[in-house]
């Protein structure tokens, strides 16, 4: 049998490379892996796209990682919540970030539709 624990968070994302499509769970940060969200900021992976409910709330996180700058784009449902700090729309306005919205069943049609193309 494959071993397949990982013993420290840096591991498990040091394989992302530029342009990684990540797909982050969560509700707000309910449930949202902020651990290995954080450990892709250490990462030299940028360009990547992210698929999620929410841009994060606070400043940790998911809303940390697309503050970071190696976020080019979020695909999500609910961008702004009343705890987010990070500013995505000022983001947008600088063309550092793309944001595409829609409702919760877009994310699933999304990623149906690119992995079809891959």
């Amino acid at each position: 049998m494959i071993n397949k624990v990982i013993n420290f968070v840096e591991d498990t994302v040091s394989d992302v490379q530029d342009g990684a499509v990540i797909l982050a769970s969560g509700f707000g940060n309910a449930g949202a892996p902020n651990c290995l969200l954080e450990a892709l900021m250490e990462t030299n992976a940028k360009y990547l796209t992210i698929v999620a409910n929410n841009a994060g709330e606070g400043d940790y996180g998911l809303a940390a990682l697309i503050s970071s700058g190696k976020v080019s784009k979020v695909i999500c449902s609910y961008p702004i919540s009343s705890g987010s700090t990070i500013g995505i729309e000022s983001l947008g306005r600088k063309n550092k970030t793309v944001l595409i919205t829609g409702h919760t069943g877009f994310k699933g049609s999304w990623l149906c539709a690119w992995l079809n193309h891959l």
